[in-house]
């Protein structure tokens, strides 16, 4: 659940990564230093990588709606993609 005083961070990984082994280490940043101000999501991709912020206090309601539908649903995709590939499927 998004809300709207928290910054987002969103991590774009190339596939070809091992994402788990990225997202430890992303998982195991955020647990060190998140005061509660922010969330974050993962997001593979296909070729770049990186990574964007997106500051909900500075978007009307109706940007701030796409946004969190978008990132939602962002979500729910990723985990899917990572129980794939924990059953031996592949994403490509």
């Amino acid at each position: 659940m998004l809300i709207k005083d928290k910054i987002i961070i969103v991590f774009y990984l190339d596939k070809t990564l091992d994402l788990y082994e990225e997202l430890s280490k992303i998982s195991t940043m955020f647990s060190e230093i998140n005061d509660g101000s922010f969330e974050y999501f993962v997001v593979p991709t296909s070729g770049e990588t990186r990574i964007e912020c997106i500051n909900p206090v500075l978007l009307d309601k109706t940007q701030y709606e796409d946004v969190k539908k978008k990132l939602e649903m962002i979500d729910q995709e990723f985990f899917k993609i990572l129980n794939k590939e924990e059953d031996g499927e592949t994403t490509n």
